[in-house]
């Protein structure tokens, strides 16, 4: 490979990864607007398998939902955490992956790393519905925890960690 082009191919990898970075940190979470909740538990996601997937049932208890793709390392790592949370606290807490990705990619990554908990498939309008909600910038992982009542009272875009698993689930615990 030409030197240029090896330095020039770098350079745009490092750019783009200190973009997102700022990004990141510039688009914190927003309080979603009460019509967005409103849409969200009237919408549908698709099952793995095509159907839908409805949201209203899961009102009515504490909700995990944490919107992810196959290709976003992070998302990728928090979810054997996330795992861990619900096996935990499956009992009282809800929680729902939605992929912002295609079903072929999303089954093939379950075989491999299979989940408990609801996966559900949303492509790239995932986008559109995570921002209606307060994910300014539309990255990736981006989660929220609705409480019994369908309010969200926590909000994250990033990688979740122990301490935002831990005070979140405590939180909605009744």
């Amino acid at each position: 490979m030409d030197r240029r082009l090896l330095i020039g191919a770098l350079t745009a990898v490092g750019a783009g990864a200190l973009g997102l970075g700022v990004g990141l940190r510039r688009h914190t979470p927003q309080a979603a607007l009460p019509e967005a909740v409103a849409a969200f538990w009237g919408s549908a996601v698709s099952r793995l398998d095509g159907s839908d997937l409805p949201l209203q049932p899961y009102r009515g208890r504490a909700l995990l939902v944490n919107f992810w793709a196959t290709w976003c390392p992070p998302c990728v790592e928090e979810l054997p955490l996330i795992e861990r949370y619900f096996q935990q606290h499956r009992s009282n807490t809800a929680v729902l992956a939605i992929a912002v990705d295609n079903t072929a990619a999303v089954q093939q990554f379950l075989q491999r790393m299979p989940l408990s908990f609801d996966v559900g498939i949303a492509g790239m309008a995932g986008v559109a519905l995570s921002k209606s909600l307060g994910n300014a910038g539309g990255g990736l992982p981006f989660s929220l925890m609705f409480d019994q009542t369908g309010a969200i009272v926590h909000q994250k875009t990033g990688k979740l960690d122990e301490q935002d698993l831990t005070s979140w689930f405590a939180s909605v615990q009744t």
